[in-house]
């Protein structure tokens, strides 16, 4: 490999791994809810799935809002 083959191949896989991380974090919300989603992904030191949470949770936390305007 190049250093850029390198460089996008390595691009890619961490796009693929927030992608697994995203879908994993929003199985856990819609399984057993927000908080007990950060507990599990705490429990099982899953930074990456614990920050997609916590964003998720401040999304929805953000649409909420607006709808009750």
């Amino acid at each position: 490999y190049t250093e850029v083959e390198t460089s996008d191949h390595r691009s890619k896989t961490m796009q693929e791994n927030r992608n697994y991380q995203r879908e994993l974090a929003e199985c856990l919300i819609k399984a057993v809810g927000v908080d007990n989603a950060l507990d599990i992904a705490l429990a099982n030191h899953w930074e990456g799935v614990l920050h997609q949470i916590q964003f998720a949770s401040s999304r929805i936390k953000h649409n909420s809002a607006e709808t009750i305007h």
